[in-house]
This record gives C-alpha cells, structure tokens and sequence, in this order.
C-alpha cells in the first residue's frame, strides 16, 4: 500500500477537484484512517515532523468528531466544528456524569482520562497552531518540531484507544438493549 511518499506533486499541476468530494464509505472511511496511521509513521521515521502533525491533528479531529457521534449526535453537525470547540463539548459531557451517558464519563471524564482532553488542547495551542499559522514567524528547532509530533502521536495513541473501547462498550449496550426477536 503507498503512503503517498513515492508521490511529488507539481506546482500548477491539474488537481482532480475538491478534496472533500464525494464523501467516503464507512470501508473507505476505515482504508483511509490505516493509510494515514502509515503516513504518519513514515513521516516520523524520516523526520518530517510538520506532515506528522498534520496528520496526528487530523487524527485527533476525526476521534472527537467520532465520539460526539456515538453521543446521540449526528456526525456532520460536529464535523464543522472546532478542535477546540469538540474538546470542550467532550469534556462537559464526560463531566457531567449523568445516568444517560454513563460510558462517556467511564472514558472521557478528567478523573478517567488523566485530563486527555485538556492535554490535547495544550498540545493544539502549544504546538499544532503555532506550526501551522506562525510557521515563518518562529524559532522552530528540528529537535522542538520532533517533541511535538511525538507529543502529538502519543495523544493519537491515547485517544484512539479510548475511543474504541468506548465505541465497543457503547454498540454492546446497544446490542443488549435491543429488542428480542419473538
């Protein structure tokens, strides 16, 4: 499977369209997500740390927007979004540990989740925001680029492993929730 790494892309070259065009599968949605964790190994492996947070930011989008959707929530109304905006509405729902959403609190809350969300909003203030708005306008050492991508990929690592115990732990509910067949 390529990681895009063999691929240069040429100025001025004709693009195919919106890169948001047509929207993905849920199969496609899943190739996609194993190709980016590639691309983000090799772009750690060969220090391009800056490609490394982009996808680790992307990453990250994609997990919150996910767990607002096992919420209740369809996932387009969060998609458009703010990172920050999805951190903030995670927490207060994880927080609020009501008898409604017992199992976003069981992995999300600031006890359970040694403050993840927080985490990854210092890590997107600190390290994402300045790379990607200030880049030419900051001292940004090779050595300070490859901590936050490693910062970046470790919070992947912890959310996406969160997220997936919680999506299991929420479709088994559902699937012993449901009514019996006669």
């Amino acid at each position: 499977m390529s990681t895009g790494t063999d691929e240069i892309i040429t100025p001025n070259a004709p693009t195919t369209g919106k890169l948001d065009d047509p929207p993905l599968s849920n199969m496609e949605i899943y190739q996609n997500f194993k190709t980016q964790h590639e691309r983000l190994k090799v772009a750690l492996d060969h220090a391009f740390y800056l490609e490394a947070v982009c996808i680790e930011y992307a990453i990250i989008e994609d997990r919150t927007a996910s767990i607002l959707a096992y919420e209740g929530n369809h996932r387009s109304k969060y998609e458009k979004l703010g990172l920050g905006q999805k951190l903030k509405k995670i927490k207060n729902c994880a927080n609020q540990k009501t008898s409604d959403r017992p199992w976003i609190s069981t992995y999300f809350s600031d006890e359970h989740s040694n403050n993840l969300m927080d985490r990854i909003n210092v890590w997107k203030n600190d390290a994402r925001n300045p790379l990607t708005h200030k880049l030419m306008r900051i001292n940004a050492p090779t050595d300070r680029l490859r901590d936050f991508a490693m910062q970046g990929e470790a919070l992947c690592k912890e959310l996406s492993n969160l997220t997936n115990n919680y999506k299991s732990r929420v479709k088994n509910h559902a699937q012993d929730n449901a009514p019996k067949a006669p």
